[in-house]
């Protein structure tokens, strides 16, 4: 049925990299599992017209809302066609719901529950525009819309150039023809005690989007891409202020160094940055 939902989305064969070896790994063999899966059967004794053994299924994600707590996502919602109209799809919602009300308590319960699905991807020159909004729209939310001086053909340019300088990851939402509506850039950088780091930036998430999983999505890809360049860590760049990512990221098992070591970010603008190169060294 993974199969059968990503035809339905016209997801490219390629990108469908799930087999049962990974649901197995995932759902059973990991402490604890990295996820939860309701399916909907027939009855005792009786058997689909084409032998299938399942009508339908969700898989359930516990996740962590910065404004509104722990929450539960539902990812691919899904009914076989000839199975639809009977609520099996209300039915495994609710069974995913009484699973994180017994096993979270109240709060997890009253958490948003989603059934819309995202698909998180490497971006590619169609997700320009929209990367270019969404930059945009991240920068006008903190009052610093003028600081923007990238332009969607230097994303061009510096990311799909003969020597790419970052990466993209970015959600769409199923539904809208592939539109972007979350986004975190990446590079490799160094550390001199660490050695290959993968640093992410700009992480953001559409309004309407939040709470849904997606921030989660994107931070736990970028870690996948950080253990196949082999980097030691994931930093993850946030802005300061209200509505920030801190609780999804300390959630995922990161910690804020600004506030327990003091490190700090400096910035030398290109004045300051052309003027300190051409500099005697001397003086």
């Amino acid at each position: 049925m993974v199969r059968e939902i990503a035809a339905l989305h016209k997801v490219p064969p390629g990108e469908v990299t799930t087999d049962e070896r990974v649901l197995l790994e995932a759902g059973f063999g990991a402490t604890p599992p990295l996820f939860e899966c309701f399916v909907a059967e027939p009855p005792p004794g009786e058997a689909t017209s084409d032998g299938r053994a399942l009508l339908g299924y969700v898989l359930s994600v516990d996740t962590f809302s910065a404004r509104t707590g722990p929450g539960l996502y539902l990812d691919n919602l899904y009914v076989r066609p000839p199975w639809r109209g009977l609520k099996l799809g209300r039915r495994l919602v609710e069974a995913a719901a009484q699973a994180a009300w017994a096993r979270g308590g109240r709060a997890a319960a009253a958490a948003s529950i989603v059934a819309m699905s995202y698909r998180v991807c490497a971006w590619g020159r169609r997700h320009v525009g929209d990367v270019m909004r969404l930059i945009t729209e991240a920068a006008t939310s903190l009052g610093e819309q003028a600081s923007v001086t990238i332009t969607a053909q230097g994303l061009l340019v510096e990311g799909f150039g003969p020597r790419p300088k970052f990466g993209c990851l970015v959600a769409e939402a199923a539904g809208q023809k592939g539109r972007a509506v979350g986004l975190l850039l990446h590079h490799v950088s160094f550390c001199t005690w660490t050695g290959r780091v993968l640093c992410g930036e700009g992480l953001y998430v559409a309004p309407p989007h939040r709470g849904r999983g997606v921030g989660r999505a994107l931070v736990q890809n970028a870690a996948k891409v950080a253990l196949a360049q082999g980097c030691s860590q994931l930093r993850v760049l946030v802005p300061g202020g209200p509505g920030g990512p801190w609780g999804l990221l300390t959630y995922l098992g990161g910690t804020d160094v600004t506030a327990r070591d003091g490190w700090s970010v400096w910035h030398v603008p290109t004045p300051a940055m052309a003027a300190l190169a051409a500099a005697d060294p001397q003086r």
